[in-house]
């Protein structure tokens, strides 16, 4: 993982695939967020959110497979009491290679 983020969440999708959420901040260029699947040692897919995108203290991770092949990745924030965080709740779906 890069150097200033952090392991927030995991999910084991296979046998040897793992999806990970990640998470950076600072003040300059705010909350940076990461979801890579990993294969083993490899990373296969990433998907990067940082601003103007929807972007918070997201710290919950979630998958469900579906009938096509698909995983529908859940990403979740709660507000933890303050008017700077919000409750979301992301979904995406993800098509593997």
């Amino acid at each position: 993982k890069p150097g200033e983020f952090g392991l927030v969440a995991m999910n084991r999708l296979g046998q040897d695939t793992m999806a990970y959420l990640l998470r950076a901040y600072d003040p300059f260029r705010g909350v940076r967020i990461m979801l890579q699947i990993v294969r083993s040692t490899t990373v296969i897919a990433q998907m990067n959110l940082a601003l103007p995108l929807t972007v918070d203290n997201f710290e919950g991770l979630a998958s469900v497979p579906s009938a096509n092949g698909r995983t529908r990745f859940y990403l979740m924030s709660d507000d933890n009491g303050s008017s700077a965080q919000r409750t979301l709740l992301l979904a995406f779906d993800w098509q593997p290679k």
